[in-house]
């Protein structure tokens, strides 16, 4: 019945968002509130008048992203959370997303101070975290909480992280709860490995956008050899249930996507006896000369057949339906040369301060834009 609806939400009924850019019904709503306490939203007149209007079949305020994915039959934040449809709803969340910090030790090129505190730096900006008080309030909340999904900046290097995982351990409830983490995986110490042994089950979202150095230069200034390392070091996560590869598809990370498609594949192998191991891919949409739609001809007809050439070497349902849906959206856009040529020069300009070449990173690239 929930997803015959065009706009029933587990995570609005059952869930809650808290960032240091504020709280809000989940990570994708864009109506954040700042100036909120935890406490105050989640009792508050206008969550419980959101709720009421999305079962009568009303669109809420700040759900737009989603409404427009699936206008354009795509795979939205939505139907992610129909996973959650065999959560209860109570009186508190049982589901709550947190994003505590802008703090990360990368600089990708498609990220922001929001996102970033290396980028913040560079644009004269500081670490964003949230409070002490919020965080006490968020453990005061959490006596029926079931899921948790962690995200940053880089969940790994916050020590805010640290302390609310352990106040979780100390009220005894850490083992009654599924963790989704998200992560570039460039970080991964004993004490973060034995915090998450310590949740019911964990679920790993891994950030990489293209295979060996192209994934370098995407996500500045990463190490493949490092991220290869980590890979096997998660596997020894005792409560690691599911690993999904995350990818952000732009223009640079569609050069050579066969070497993606190969490296998922050899992946899905040494991990599918041990969790279930996904992939997921979505289109940069800001900034707009990121966007794989607008690229030319030549680099999307070397994608297509890059993807048609290599897709059947992995098993991952829903992956392929996504890549085969972004396949027909590429067939029918076309080349915007005001974009790409905005492109160009933000490559350059990336180039001359990082003091590199793209073309080290992903060789004849400029042979196809």
């Amino acid at each position: 019945m929930i997803m015959t609806s065009k706009t029933y939400c587990h995570h609005i009924q059952k869930g809650l968002f808290v960032s240091h850019r504020g709280i809000a019904h989940c990570c994708t709503n864009t109506n954040k509130h700042k100036i909120i306490s935890p406490k105050e939203f989640w009792f508050g007149e206008q969550r419980q008048s959101d709720i009421v209007k999305m079962n009568n079949g009303e669109k809420i305020q700040g759900c737009e992203k989603c409404y427009k994915f699936e206008e354009e039959k795509q795979y939205s934040p939505r139907h992610v959370y129909m996973n959650y449809k065999d959560t209860p709803a109570k009186k508190l969340p049982t589901i709550l997303d947190l994003d505590l910090s802008n703090l990360c030790n990368l600089k990708c090129i498609m990220c922001s101070a929001d996102r970033s505190s290396m980028w913040a730096k560079a644009e004269g900006q500081g670490v964003s975290s949230v409070d002490t008080k919020m965080l006490d309030e968020l453990i005061d909340m959490s006596d029926d909480l079931l899921e948790i999904t962690i995200e940053g900046g880089e969940p790994s290097i916050m020590k805010d992280f640290d302390y609310y995982f352990l106040a979780l351990k100390k009220k005894g409830i850490i083992q009654n709860i599924n963790l989704m983490i998200i992560t570039n995986l460039t970080n991964i110490s004993e004490n973060f490995l034995n915090l998450m042994n310590d949740f019911k089950t964990v679920s790993l979202g891994i950030s990489i956008d293209a295979f060996d150095k192209a994934n370098q230069y995407i996500r500045w200034p990463s190490r493949w050899p490092v991220i290869e390392k980590n890979m096997e070091k998660v596997s020894k996560i005792v409560r690691v249930k599911e690993i999904y590869i995350m990818n952000t598809l732009n223009p640079l990370s569609m050069y050579n996507f066969d070497n993606f498609i190969q490296w998922i594949s050899k992946q899905q192998k040494i991990f599918q006896k041990k969790v279930t191991f996904g992939a997921r891919t979505n289109c940069t949409n800001s900034p707009s000369y990121y966007n794989p739609l607008i690229v030319p001809n030549k680099l999307k007809q070397k994608f297509i057949e890059d993807v048609k050439n290599n897709l059947h070497k992995v098993n991952i349902r829903t992956w392929k339906i996504e890549l085969q849906i972004l396949l027909k959206r590429l067939q029918e856009s076309q080349e915007n040369t005001l974009e790409m040529q905005k492109f160009r020069q933000k490559i350059q300009q990336l180039d001359s301060e990082r003091g590199v070449k793209v073309e080290d990173f992903i060789p004849d690239f400029y042979e196809y834009i």
